[in-house]
């Protein structure tokens, strides 16, 4: 497996995009990028960890794409079968899109959709196509459903005429023992 630490936003990794164009990486990647800012509100950020099976950066788009079991660890683990990060001129990460299979942890929060996508600069993330969250036994779907990751609100909507539905259990289940996160992601959870 490859493995990369790096200060600010890849700046080994864009520079070797630079060079060729595009880059493709077929082995395992991982990917540890310390980010080059703070949070909306001042907060500072611990680094993203992004394993996957490929991984293509191409800079002239400002974008870095991952594939094949797709893993990200930050505030929360999410998992996908890809993933796309799109960075500004000054390499700061602003947007993280996953697609396909998405699965997101945190705490005791599960989170499921078919697209997910997280905005890196005020910590919410939007989770689309038959999302669901639940925690501890309640459960709620909807059309979208918007999380702040920072804060652990939720906005649950539908639109067209369809509607919002929770579940609300009377005895909470929430585990007891923390989750590994590999074991999350290989679906053993």
């Amino acid at each position: 497996m490859l493995s990369f630490k790096i200060k600010a936003i890849y700046p080994a990794l864009l520079g070797l995009a630079f060079l060729f164009g595009s880059i493709a990486v077929s082995p395992p990647v991982a990917i540890s990028a310390e980010s080059a800012g703070m949070i909306g509100d001042g907060t500072k950020r611990g680094p993203i960890t992004v394993d996957s099976d490929t991984m293509e950066a191409d800079n002239s788009k400002h974008m870095v794409v991952f594939r094949g079991n797709v893993v990200v660890k930050e505030d929360f683990t999410l998992c996908t079968e890809e993933l796309t990060i799109y960075y500004n001129e000054k390499q700061e990460i602003r947007d993280i899109i996953a697609l396909g299979n998405v699965r997101v942890y945190q705490e005791s929060r599960v989170a499921r959709a078919q697209e997910a996508t997280y905005n890196f600069i005020d910590g919410t993330m939007v989770l689309t196509g038959s999302p669901n969250v639940s925690q501890c036994g309640d459960k709620v779907t909807g059309e979208s459903i918007t999380f702040n990751v920072k804060d652990g609100t939720a906005l649950v909507e539908s639109k067209g005429g369809g509607r919002v539905r929770a579940v609300i259990m009377p005895n909470k289940d929430c585990p007891k023992d923390k989750v590994i996160e590999k074991d999350i992601c290989r679906g053993s959870m």
